[in-house]
């Protein structure tokens, strides 16, 4: 098995083995967020606070985990959605994690605040068409993180 640790090059710092999610979070299984870019989201539940939080669940690929380590470098910031934890989970053949069917390999848990009212896309079409303050909000909230993006020297 492939192991990662705090010290990886990348820095995921907040990278945890798959025994540790299962001890911190249960999935509720019957609430699907949705397909996101490279995986499934899921809704699940802190076993002592009892909060329900986002679960992105992505195969192990190198631009995945490229992608996490930008990701945890540009937090925080108050227009991107925080990465609460991330956990590496390897499936063996013919198990199951609580219940998701996942193809035997590795996968990265993502688990995020649980943000309620869908995509930005589907926010812009079901308020089509904009008002033009609506518009400006959203442009200065978006410029605001290439903004932050550039200063953190990834643009």
């Amino acid at each position: 098995r492939h192991t990662m640790s705090s010290g990886t090059p990348l820095g995921l710092a907040h990278l945890r083995r798959a025994g540790d999610f299962r001890a911190a979070f249960s999935l509720a299984l019957t609430q699907s967020i949705g397909t996101g870019m490279g995986g499934e989201v899921l809704v699940c539940r802190e076993h002592t606070t009892r909060k329900k939080y986002a679960l992105k669940v992505l195969p192990f690929h190198p631009e995945y985990e490229r992608g996490l380590a930008v990701w945890a470098a540009l937090s925080p910031h108050e227009n991107i959605v925080p990465m609460c934890h991330i956990y590496e989970v390897v499936i063996e053949p013919g198990s199951l994690v609580s219940g998701i069917s996942l193809r035997e390999g590795k996968y990265f848990f993502v688990i995020m605040p649980r943000v309620v009212g869908g995509t930005l896309y589907d926010y812009l079409r079901s308020q089509y068409p904009l008002a033009s303050h609506v518009v400006q909000q959203i442009m200065r909230q978006l410029g605001a993180v290439l903004a932050h993006i550039h200063a953190r020297g990834y643009v």
